[in-house]
């Protein structure tokens, strides 16, 4: 009897441990869900369910002051007369402190990356009006702003120590120049160097993404071309290298994870550095056109989606912390090591922030305690897509 009880302990515990497939196989991970409301977005006032671009990057980090640490939003709301940088507390939901730009309310699609230390925002007027740059400190103290150019709003990348922007016009330094601009420019906002990847005219962003910074070299996209090709400049813009693309696509995006950049068309994601690609999930093999694949990299190379989802580097299902939802602008970023999204609703330009924290135990009930759910107590194949349902207030 003694044997047959040490039997089912063993049967029970193999079927209980979580079991790694491959080296970046995640273990099983639910997500405890959170939603931070914030302001509404500012219409914009050129047609119905058009609004105001919000950005967010992640604040403080967790500490005594604040147990979940902040995050940064920058966003032109519907009754303040200027665009604002405000910091929000991911514990309590509440206004932290606030900055306005000296600027009107019309620029009110923005940018917000942080570099160096410091803030670094790109506030321009939809459909092709100015662009304004300012740095902020650490503080949220305004350090510099001036014309940065005009035309459609800059796209913004980072690697952490420099600043590139892409943007279809003119540049500030150079109005008579017109045409796909690309200048990037140091911590302090010093300017580093400018080009002009294209004179072709129309739209840049045919694509939803189609700038990448990474090792000091900055990737563009050119998708309204004869043959798609993606351009790299090296770290001081004098080097050039073009690569053709062997495929057309309608919407492209280039990705940065751990120091390389990766294309995607929706169906697939491809290595720039050696051509290696893996299907894109959920997609049909043979499939042409998919669905935007919308995704950002933390520094372990896992993805988190538009979608509200969580990918391993070889995309295995890790977790799901969000519902779909029908938008104009659902933008994904690392918070802390948490995935994050950023939503403006399509009809009413309601604002908030999804986010969550992935727990190796996947639930918190109610009172506080660690729970086991029932799928991960009773399958042997600890299904990774099992989350936190209910309402989205911290607990299951």
């Amino acid at each position: 009897m003694r044997r047959f009880g040490w039997t089912l302990w063993l049967l029970f515990s193999a079927m209980t441990l979580p079991v790694r497939g491959s080296a970046d196989a995640a273990l099983p991970v639910a997500a405890v869900r959170h939603r931070l409301a914030l302001p509404d977005a500012r219409p914009l006032g050129m047609g119905r369910g058009l609004w105001a671009e919000v950005d967010a990057v992640p604040g403080e980090s967790p500490g005594p002051g604040h147990p979940q640490g902040t995050v940064l939003v920058a966003q032109a709301t519907v009754h303040d007369p200027s665009p604002a940088i405000t910091e929000w507390d991911l514990a309590t939901g509440s206004m932290v402190r606030s900055t306005v730009l000296p600027l009107p309310a019309a620029q009110a699609d923005l940018r917000l990356v942080r570099a160096g230390g410091r803030l670094h925002a790109f506030a321009s007027r939809p459909p092709d009006g100015p662009t304004f740059y300012a740095r902020f400190d650490a503080s949220l103290r305004l350090e510099h702003v001036e014309p940065w150019g005009s035309g459609e709003r800059p796209r913004v990348a980072t690697d952490g120590d420099a600043i590139a922007a892409l943007w279809s016009g003119a540049r500030a330094r150079g109005p008579g120049d017109r045409g796909w601009q690309l200048e990037v420019i140091d911590a302090l906002g010093q300017p580093a160097w400018a080009a002009v990847v294209s004179r072709t005219s129309g739209s840049t962003f045919a694509v939803g993404d189609p700038l990448a910074f990474a090792g000091g070299r900055t990737f563009v996209l050119l998708a309204n071309q004869a043959v798609p090709a993606v351009v790299a400049f090296s770290a001081d813009g004098r080097e050039r290298q073009v690569s053709a693309l062997p495929f057309r696509f309608e919407d492209g995006r280039l990705l940065a994870s751990r120091g390389q950049v990766f294309f995607t068309d929706g169906c697939r994601l491809a290595n720039l550095a050696d051509g290696s690609d893996v299907r894109v999930p959920n997609r049909r093999e043979g499939e042409r056109h998919c669905p935007a694949f919308d995704a950002v990299a933390d520094g372990e190379g896992r993805w988190v989606t538009a979608a509200g989802e969580i990918w391993s580097p070889s995309m295995a299902l890790v977790a799901r912390f969000a519902d779909p939802v029908d938008a104009v602008e659902r933008r994904p970023f690392w918070c802390f090591g948490r995935p994050a999204r950023l939503v403006v609703d399509q009809f009413r330009g309601r604002v908030w922030l999804d986010w969550a924290e992935l727990e190796q135990v996947p639930c918190r009930s109610s009172e506080g305690r660690s729970t086991q759910p029932k799928a991960f107590r009773n399958s042997v194949r600890l299904h990774v897509e099992v989350s936190c349902v209910g309402p989205f207030d911290g607990h299951c």
